[in-house]
């Protein structure tokens, strides 16, 4: 049985969630048909399951599609049913665990030097390019900086530091970035009626969207209805103490929680300053108590210094909180965020 992410797997450029630079990206590359001239990609993201091996496989549909549309693949010609049922010769998708070393890469670059009979485009795919060594992904560098093939290189990585630089700087690099949370409810909506659902997303997502649906299918598949969380409200109300009585006296409770929650947030500040067009999973009595102690205003502030700022883990949360109050001045808590190491992001 194909599991949900893959079941759910978008077809086009379009279906993917969130990365809308990307998709303009790829789909005017497709559009002008620029990859007869420039044949070397990097698809990378700081986390797995965001898109981005979704996104190569869709790019490598699109270049040999008879019929694109807008940039996207038609999903409807030869090419791209052979394509979808794994029948294309030209296309490759290989594992950089499986092909780490020189001597298992480089019959792959020599087959990337081969014509096509019917002349259409070669596509190889490397995913996982981090677990390849140095040396092997140095492979690259003739074909990158000589080749003038009909073959199309799309490399894809989580940690794109370890692709040594005269490679990297060969390629075109497309960042591919966790989709929201409105993303993946929008998603969800369309998979389950369920309202608890998006309690459930809330207090599950860390940026994974693979790792997401693979916790929500596990109860599905076993028939039981998926968890009620009040993370969001216990979060919120050590936020909220840490605000009104100072973090040093709660900043033991704010930092019990695991760095993964650092992704809910922007959520808690957004849901304190207006609510939600969706099902708020801060609870009224939440919300109400801190409307009734902490200015909008300040909130405000708060929330726009953490996308500024960007804390990363619970400790520098903790720190960040600090320098809040009803009555600091805007100015000296800039000066104070410097001045402690915090620098902006962006």
């Amino acid at each position: 049985m194909m599991s949900l992410y893959n079941e759910i797997r978008p077809k086009t450029f379009d279906d993917i969630l969130g990365n809308e630079e990307n998709k303009k990206i790829l789909k005017g590359i497709i559009r002008n048909k620029s990859y007869e001239i420039r044949k070397q990609y990097m698809f990378s993201s700081t986390i797995g399951g965001v898109g981005k091996t979704t996104a190569a496989m869709i790019f490598s549909k699109a270049i040999n599609c008879e019929n694109t549309i807008d940039g996207n693949p038609c999903n409807n010609c030869k090419r791209c049913i052979e394509h979808d049922k794994g029948r294309n010769p030209y296309f490759i998708k290989l594992n950089g665990a499986e092909y780490n070393q020189v001597d298992k890469i480089k019959p792959i670059i020599e087959m990337g030097k081969q014509k096509t009979f019917d002349g259409t485009y070669r596509v190889i795919v490397i995913d996982e390019v981090q677990r390849m060594s140095n040396q092997a992904i140095s492979e690259f560098l003739d074909p990158f900086e000589f080749g003038d093939y009909k073959t199309v290189f799309i490399l894809t990585t989580t940690n794109v530091s370890s692709v040594p630089q005269p490679v990297l700087s060969r390629l075109i690099n497309l960042d591919f970035t966790p989709p929201s949370p409105n993303d993946i409810i929008g998603l969800f909506k369309r998979i389950s009626p369920d309202e608890d659902v998006t309690n459930f997303i809330l207090s599950n997502y860390d940026g994974s969207v693979r790792d997401l649906l693979s916790k929500y299918e596990k109860y599905k598949i076993s028939g039981l209805d998926v968890p009620k969380y009040s993370v969001y409200d216990d979060l919120s109300m050590d936020i909220l103490k840490s605000l009104v009585n100072g973090s040093s006296t709660v900043q033991f409770s704010i930092m019990q929680y695991e760095d993964k929650h650092i992704y809910k947030v922007p959520e808690i500040f957004y849901f304190w300053m207006s609510g939600s067009d969706y099902k708020c999973p801060i609870s009224d009595s939440v919300l109400n108590k801190m409307r009734s102690l902490i200015p909008k205003k300040v909130i405000k502030d708060i929330s726009k210094d953490f996308l500024k700022y960007k804390p990363s883990n619970m400790e520098e949360l903790s720190l960040f909180l600090s320098f809040y109050d009803s009555g600091e001045n805007k100015v000296s808590v800039e000066t104070e965020l410097l001045m402690n190491g915090f620098r902006k992001v962006g």
